[in-house]
């Protein structure tokens, strides 16, 4: 005998906006991701161009930001440059640390390593 599963997902969305638990679970997933993107975000220094002076990839990582959007979290960058670290250019490569982050989340991001490392939900 079949069961027949309906999901009412206003209801369920509903209960995301506002069950403090839910919230609590998102805000700390949407940090765990902030840290995962950073660990797979360029780091060290590269030269310039065209003017081939040095400049150091620390900016990106310091520029990862969440906040709460639509009921959610956002993880962001304030880095003006972001796009190229994201989508590369003809002098810069593709290293797509939101994609691979979200690609390799799959569902199973460590939210301890995030919570270990001091930068918990606010």
């Amino acid at each position: 005998m079949a069961t027949k599963v309906v999901i009412n997902r206003k209801a369920l969305q509903e209960f995301f906006v506002t069950d403090p638990g839910a919230q609590a679970g998102l805000a700390k997933t949407a940090k765990a991701v902030e840290v995962a993107v950073a660990e797979a975000g360029p780091f060290g220094s590269s030269l310039s161009w065209p003017w081939r002076r040095p400049i150091k990839h620390g900016w990106f990582k310091k520029s990862l930001h969440t906040r709460p959007f639509r009921g959610g979290f956002r993880v962001y960058s304030r880095d003006p440059f972001a796009h190229l670290i994201e989508f590369g250019s003809i002098k810069n490569p593709t290293y797509a640390p939101f994609r691979r982050v979200i690609r390799a989340f799959n569902g199973r991001i460590n939210a301890k390593k995030a919570a270990s490392s001091g930068e918990g939900a606010e």
